[in-house]
């Protein structure tokens, strides 16, 4: 019997070129993509190669546009934030609430004011 080689039993990994970069065209990226990591170092890298590949694969007319009509400074198409301000809010540990509670056998957590709710939840530690 014929032992098969270690790459056809295991085949080695492959990064996956959705846009059909050429040899050039990923090693032209990568160096784009570790400028980038050095100039915004708090961005996750995955965001860094959206915008990489955005701007590498749309028309430049197209990405011109969008610069000089401030559409990107807009709220985007998909953001539904609401905002808004916590209008009354306390911080209690566990001791004030055990002080609190001492005769209920479980711990509660309350929130006020938090987007509009009111209420109490159960321990979010599981401490009882």
């Amino acid at each position: 019997m014929a032992q098969l080689a270690f790459d056809e039993v295991l085949p080695r990994y492959e990064e996956e070129n959705f846009y059909n970069y050429t040899p050039l065209e990923k090693a032209e990226r990568m160096k784009a993509l570790r400028d980038m990591a050095k100039d915004y170092p708090t961005l996750p890298r995955g965001w860094l190669e959206m915008a990489y590949d955005y701007w590498k694969n749309t028309p430049k007319t197209e990405v011109e546009t969008i610069i000089n009509s401030k559409a990107w400074e807009e709220k985007g198409k998909f953001s539904n934030h609401q905002g808004g301000i916590i209008q009354c809010m306390e911080v209690l540990t566990f001791d004030d609430l055990a002080k609190e509670n001492e005769d209920s056998k479980e711990l509660k957590v309350r929130y006020k004011g938090i987007h509009g709710l009111d209420g109490e939840a159960d321990d979010p530690s599981g401490n009882s």
